[in-house]
């Protein structure tokens, strides 16, 4: 049950870290990052990390056959397993960002695990008489390739702290895809995701500037909408005979660098410098 209410104490702890930020909004701090050519507008970044796949809080029995006075009704309960994260990448900030203050694309191993136990029993509907019983359990653990592109929108909390909401879009492959069940599953109507996937997913991250060129960020990401397999709009996913919501908790370690002699910036005039520079030439 912890396990489950866990996004749940998660929002509870973020939220005044929120309306603490909305109180403190327009105070004046040292900016994040200083546009004086001091440090590339683009870096490197990596995410270690775990994930685990959240299920429905409540289970209730399901009625999978009936043929004149039987019946045969299983009780289904999932529940998530942890799993390992990791992701490399690069980033660049934007100059001028209004909605979106950064973007970066990574690649990124993961897995998604989970398990789900079931109870079922045959039925004499008429007198509510159980002359059967059957049982049995199941794990997945699907292991993905991932490619990732995110926008990133960042609020400054105080001086070295910010919050940081991102959406993005994930493409994945599963290279190692497993599953076992032990039971009758006849009546079962099992599922199971593709090894292709794409998703659009939310991430939520609490940062810290720790120096003058490191950012450490651990963040909390999940899907919002399945694009393939299209699941009826539903951001979950389907595995045996339950759907399963895949959450990832990492921390984000980024770092700005210097640029390199032959990385010098362009230095951006007046909007009239390159108009006169032309007429000069051609008078010369």
């Amino acid at each position: 049950m912890i396990k489950k209410l866990f996004p749940v104490i998660f929002i509870i702890i973020i939220c005044p870290l929120i309306l603490n930020a909305q109180r403190q909004y327009g105070r004046k701090y040292s900016p994040l990052y200083e546009f004086d050519g001091r440090y590339k507008l683009s870096g490197w970044h990596f995410a270690p990390g775990l994930t685990y796949t959240l299920t429905r809080l409540k289970n209730k029995s399901e009625t999978l056959y009936t043929n004149n006075d039987t019946s045969y009704q299983a009780l289904f309960d999932p529940s998530g397993r942890l799993g390992f994260y990791f992701e490399l990448g690069r980033y660049r900030i934007f100059k001028y960002g209004y909605l979106f203050n950064y973007m970066d694309y990574s690649i990124a191993f993961k897995q998604i695990k989970g398990k789900e136990k079931f109870e079922g029993i045959w039925m004499q509907e008429s007198n509510a008489l159980t002359f059967a019983q059957t049982s049995g359990s199941g794990v997945f653990s699907f292991n993905y390739l991932t490619a990732n592109f995110n926008l990133y929108n960042v609020k400054q909390l105080k001086e070295y702290t910010f919050l940081q909401t991102g959406i993005g879009i994930n493409i994945d492959y599963s290279i190692i895809h497993r599953s076992n069940y032990d039971g009758n599953t006849l009546f079962h109507n099992q599922q199971m995701p593709s090894r292709f996937m794409s998703q659009i997913h939310f991430k939520l991250g609490f940062g810290w500037k720790a120096s003058d060129i490191l950012y450490i960020i651990p963040t909390l990401e999940t899907p919002v909408l399945n694009l393939y397999e299209w699941y009826q709009g539903k951001s979950t996913l389907p595995v045996f005979s339950s759907r399963y919501r895949p959450l990832i908790f990492t921390l984000r370690i980024a770092w700005l660098s210097k640029p390199k002699p032959g990385d010098c910036p362009k230095v951006e005039g007046m909007p009239d410098d390159k108009k006169r520079q032309n007429n000069y030439q051609m008078n010369k």
